[in-house]
């Protein structure tokens, strides 16, 4: 069978809580940055006029979009987003965590790196928004 395009909605996304992988449940969309490449400049005498760089860091950053998810009777919350709001409340060496993401396919991408929660909240009609940013530190996993 051919590559054909998939749905984001495939995709699983999933936070390592120290037990293992859980998944990230209400999500709606994310988006994978590939972020900057810083470059220095490497031009010198032998460059004949002409400009050289080399690249010396790339940054990488992750996006989530979802809703907030909760029992009502309980107040119980997704074990996924209780996951990331807690790693997301740590400072220093605690507050690196690592994502994994699934595609249909069974690709995955796997990073090391710390997390940011986003604004939380809604209007009259709508469903809560929850989600948060991932920022990747070192390479892929």
């Amino acid at each position: 069978m051919s590559a054909t395009a998939i749905l984001a909605a495939g995709w699983t996304i999933s936070v390592n809580t120290g037990d293992g992988y859980v998944e990230v449940k209400g999500m709606r969309k994310f988006t994978l940055n590939p972020g900057e490449t810083t470059e220095k400049d490497i031009t010198t005498f032998r460059s004949a006029g002409q400009g050289e760089h080399i690249v010396s860091k790339r940054t990488k950053s992750v996006a989530f979009e979802a809703v907030y998810l909760e029992d009502e009777s309980t107040g119980g919350r997704d074990p996924g987003q209780a996951a990331v709001e807690a790693i997301s409340g740590l400072i220093g060496q605690d507050a690196y965590g690592q994502i994994k993401m699934v595609s249909p396919g069974d690709n995955e991408k796997e990073f090391y790196g710390t997390f940011a929660l986003k604004d939380i909240g809604g209007g009259v009609e709508d469903e809560t928004s929850w989600g948060f940013e991932f920022k990747r530190s070192g390479a892929d996993l």
